[in-house]
């Protein structure tokens, strides 16, 4: 064949081979190419992609360069760089060191390229802001960054800081040798630098982290307080360490070191730190109220006392501790710390606290803005605040002089609702009512007869005990005390005594229980005086009964007691005594009955003898009755049929013949 026909398209181009060797390359258009007697064959390349895709192209670089540099542009590297090439129309490409690589000549401009050393990550800025512009990267080894404003970039390469970039658009080479890292770090939530290398970076990379970064070091034996009034929480960085912070885009980092042992911070700075939001331990905000005290301790030994205000503290361990006092409550609670307190440091224990004792006879009132609120015990001690939040008064009661209460300190207890409070544990009260007296012991120890009123007494170092005795008069009842009679008969009584109490002392000194000696006295009386009579007796006779009980009972020696009267109020016999008792009653008053209705009758029979008498004497007399007895007869006749007129009424109806002589 002595020539061949190829029609090559606008977007194409094709590459001519003859003999397996790089002839030329063939624009768009139809073309005849002659090739007598040799062998021939061309390559159509796409020209969407500039890189050239015959697979011959390395030989044809290799051996016909000059044909090759007629046909392309081509790019060689050295063994200690690297080509990056990029176009419009040509992703982004790296040609390695100590290769080449032919490209078709673009239609419109040139190809860009830049050529750095092989192990190099950073590339020219004009590269970098062209290449940013490329949609795709062509090679593995390019790699696009954008970095916002509160962001930064921290390059690495084999393990070591090699950059620190800012915000920004980048594209960097990764070398195919070398291990290069990207950090991206977010500088405006936290200026602490929280990569983890960068403890390797501050020992051995000193000179460069300073560039990045503020280094901040801690002499041993201090700590340094950072912060910023914005963009840093406070933080403290511990003795003998390094730490490294981010640079504020607005004003600048503060310090202040501090010993390892404070744990008050000056007052500026704590000013400043009052104003954060925020605060990380160690680092405590503490508001103290009006009423309220802190206390602040180290390895329990107290060492500052604040008053109101908001404060700022360092707590490095758990051996410094905060306490909140209530300063409303005059009396410190806990005795035995602040009593540790006073021999630890009494110099400071006696600038807020007022020590307060009481001797042994002795009672210490105090008052809170003029209410009464405690006490000290005889004996006792405690500490008080000396700026509460109200007025604090004392009052010293010697006990010496009785255990009684005087009125202006009742006043004050009353007005104090003590009965509602722990006073009620330590007054002991005494209500007398009218008509009664009251009987006070102290220790045992019977004082002055109390009468009516109210009466209170402290009972702390005695015993106080009061008794309340009724002086009127009262009764005393016995029921259902069985007894026998004189003659045996068994009966059960129901008595009562009256009396009332006449001197007090002398009767509850007398007797234990003197309520139950009254009551055993009386039934012996009874049993007495009831043993001693029968049944009929007792029966019979029920006031001499009474009479000598109350003469028996007035007789025996009581002591402190008048009896007014006693007696038996029911006598309740067995019930076969009861029914034969009634059987006699029936008896006796049925023959009373029969009597009385003799008497009635014989009564009768002389009124008719004596009435007959003067009937017989007086006809008139006898008329009328006959008149009378006529009327109650027709009284219960429906009808009565009279003929002869009013002489056959008087004569005939009823004719009574005279008796005979």
């Amino acid at each position: 064949m002595l020539y061949s026909k190829i029609k090559v398209r606008m977007d194409e181009r094709a590459i001519i081979v003859i003999d397996e060797k790089l002839s030329g390359v063939l624009e768009a258009g139809e073309h005849t190419v002659w090739h007598i007697g040799k062998s021939f064959s061309h390559y159509i390349n796409n020209m969407g992609d500039l890189n050239v895709s015959w697979t011959g192209v390395d030989a044809a670089l290799r051996f016909q360069r000059p044909i090759a540099e007629n046909c392309w542009q081509i790019f060689d590297c050295d063994d200690d760089s690297v080509t990056v090439v990029w176009h419009k129309y040509l992703p982004a490409q790296v040609i390695a060191a100590g290769e080449s690589r032919a490209f078709w000549r673009p239609e419109q401009g040139n190809l860009q390229h830049c050529r750095i050393l092989k192990n190099d990550f950073w590339l020219p800025e004009e590269a970098q802001a062209a290449l940013f512009q490329q949609p795709n990267m062509g090679s593995r080894h390019l790699q696009k960054y954008r970095v916002k404003p509160h962001e930064k970039l921290i390059i690495t390469i084999n393990g070591e800081l090699a950059r620190v970039l800012a915000e920004g658009e980048y594209v960097l080479h990764l070398p195919a040798d070398g291990s290069v890292e990207t950090v991206l770090c977010d500088a405006a939530e936290n200026l602490v630098v929280t990569w983890q290398g960068i403890t390797d970076v501050l020992r051995f990379q000193r000179e460069l982290a300073q560039q990045y970064w503020l280094i901040i070091d801690s002499p041993i034996g201090s700590d340094t307080l950072v912060w910023h009034e914005r963009y840093l929480r406070p933080q403290i960085v511990p003795s003998g360490q390094s730490r490294a912070f981010w640079l504020p885009e607005q004003g600048q980092i503060e310090r202040c070191v501090l010993s390892q042992h404070d744990f008050e911070l000056p007052v500026n700075v704590a000013a400043a730190l009052l104003k954060q939001p925020q605060l990380d331990l160690p680092l405590r905000k503490y508001t103290v109220k009006t009423h309220e005290k802190m206390l602040l301790t180290v390895r329990d030994a107290l060492q500052r006392v604040y008053g109101e205000g908001e404060y700022l503290l360092r707590l490095p361990d758990d051996s410094v501790k905060v306490l909140f006092a209530d300063s409303r409550q005059p009396e410190f609670g806990d005795f035995k710390q602040i009593q540790a307190w006073a021999r630890q440091q009494p110099e400071l224990v006696a600038q807020h606290f007022d020590f307060v004792q009481a001797q042994t006879d002795e009672l210490v009132l105090y008052s809170v803005g003029g209410v009464l609120t405690g006490w000290v015990a005889p004996e006792r001690s405690a500490y008080f605040w000396k700026q509460p939040a109200q007025v604090l008064s004392f009052k010293h009661i010697d006990l010496k002089n009785g255990l009684q209460i005087d009125a202006e300190t009742v006043a004050q207890l009353k007005a104090a609702k003590f009965w509602q409070t722990d006073f009620a544990d330590i007054v002991y009260v005494v209500e007398v009512p009218p008509q009664h007296q009251g009987l006070v012991y102290l220790d045992q120890v019977l004082q002055p007869v109390l009468n009516t009123g109210n009466y209170h007494y402290w009972q702390l170092a005695r015993h106080v005990h009061a008794e309340v005795v009724d002086m009127r008069w009262q009764s005393c009842e016995i029921s259902g005390q069985e007894l026998l009679s004189e003659d045996k008969v068994s009966l059960r009584i129901n008595a009562v005594c009256n009396y009332r109490v006449e001197d007090a002392p002398v009767w509850l000194a007398g007797h234990r229980r003197p309520d139950e000696y009254l009551y055993r006295e009386l039934q012996f009386a009874i049993r007495a005086v009831v043993g001693s009579k029968s049944i009929d007796q007792l029966l019979s006779d029920k006031q001499g009964i009474d009479e000598e009980l109350t003469a028996m009972m007035q007789g025996r020696q009581l002591g402190g007691i008048e009896i007014g009267s006693a007696g038996v109020k029911d006598i309740i016999l067995p019930g076969e005594i009861r029914t034969i008792l009634t059987r006699v009653v029936e008896a006796e008053k049925s023959a009373q009955a029969n009597n009385i209705r003799r008497r009635e009758e014989t009564a009768a029979t002389r009124s008719l003898l004596n009435t007959a008498r003067v009937m017989e004497e007086n006809p008139t007399a006898l008329r009328l009755k006959e008149l009378e007895t006529l009327e109650k007869v027709t009284e219960k006749i429906d009808k009565i049929s009279v003929y002869g007129g009013l002489d056959g009424v008087l004569k005939g109806l009823i004719n009574i013949q005279p008796p005979q002589s």
